[in-house]
């Protein structure tokens, strides 16, 4: 590629991951923005996949993904000691990973016929949410100096995650405010509003119980009160 070409797609590369990092942290929730962030890149890269595999404590699942990616999905969650640690520390290229690498992730590429991929760590200096990782059935030639670029991007998309589950914690804790005020008053007697809330703490989590221990100070004790039993 001669250097012109270069320097005008780095220039594409660059433009749409600003764009991009600019409307992720203005969804509402963490699914809407990763699925914006999984519809411009398959649109603006032309890629036949893009996966975003998040962590769930010592494992990883690819969460969402869109394109060719048949093969293995849908699968159990992947054990972090089964994947290659440098995936999840910079953004990686299929060029730097040997051929029989055990990695379980680049196992599932390989069963897809993905011949060229990269990885970008979804994470900032707070939180390490997990990869985004985009293939290729064809040959595609990737710069080196993009590096950085999805690096930064990477922290873009880490910080638009932290910014819509905030968001998402919010609002339920709105909604659970607007619950309190349509069902009780402060003429509601203390056994009625417990007597709800068990219900409410027990149907929301689809506990097949749920209780609640009173402190009573007279003889400095607690007392269950009341008991909540699925139906």
């Amino acid at each position: 590629m001669d250097e012109n070409k270069r320097q005008k797609l780095m220039k594409k590369i660059e433009n749409h991951l600003r764009t991009t990092a600019r409307k992720l942290v203005k969804f509402n929730t963490e699914g809407e923005a990763l699925q914006y962030l999984v519809n411009s890149f398959r649109e603006e890269l032309e890629c036949d996949l893009i996966a975003i595999v998040l962590k769930e404590g010592d494992h990883v699942v690819p969460t969402l993904y869109q394109g060719d990616f048949q093969r293995g999905i849908p699968h159990p969650p992947i054990a972090m000691a089964n994947c290659l640690p440098r995936l999840f520390e910079g953004s990686t290229t299929f060029q730097e990973v040997e051929e029989d690498s055990p990695c379980l992730l680049i196992e599932l590429l390989r069963k897809n016929g993905i011949k060229t991929w990269f990885s970008v760590p979804i994470k900032d200096q707070e939180s390490e949410y997990g990869i985004c990782m985009i293939g290729f059935r064809r040959y595609v030639s990737l710069l080196a100096e993009a590096r950085q670029l999805f690096d930064d991007f990477g922290e873009d998309v880490a910080l638009a995650i932290t910014v819509a589950r905030k968001k998402e914690t919010q609002r339920r804790k709105m909604v659970g405010l607007e619950w309190l005020a349509q069902h009780f008053s402060l003429d509601t007697p203390l056994e009625q509003f417990v007597d709800k809330i068990v219900e409410r703490a027990g149907k929301g989590t689809n506990a097949g119980g749920a209780c609640m221990y009173l402190y009573r100070e007279e003889d400095n004790s607690f007392v269950v009160h009341p008991l909540y039993t699925a139906k």
